[in-house]
């Protein structure tokens, strides 16, 4: 089982998901059968009427790299 934390405020996105794709690249070796569940946390300090699209952004570019090593278990 894999837990991620993704801190929504980080200053470096990029380099948390590049830590993230090493991760799944390990279970994709190692565990191709675990689970996976991926939190952004730390919403509650983006403002109010940011968040859904801060929300959505973060969401789809941690799939698009959960897709793309995970093809076959998303």
């Amino acid at each position: 089982m894999l837990i991620f934390v993704f801190d929504v405020t980080s200053k470096e996105f990029q380099v948390d998901l590049d830590h993230y794709v090493s991760c799944l690249k390990a279970l994709n070796d190692l565990s191709q059968n675990a689970k996976i569940f991926v939190l952004i946390h730390k919403m509650d300090l983006i403002r109010e009427d940011m968040r859904d699209e801060m929300f959505l952004e973060k969401k789809t570019r941690i799939m698009g790299e959960t897709l793309s090593n995970f093809k076959d278990k998303t």
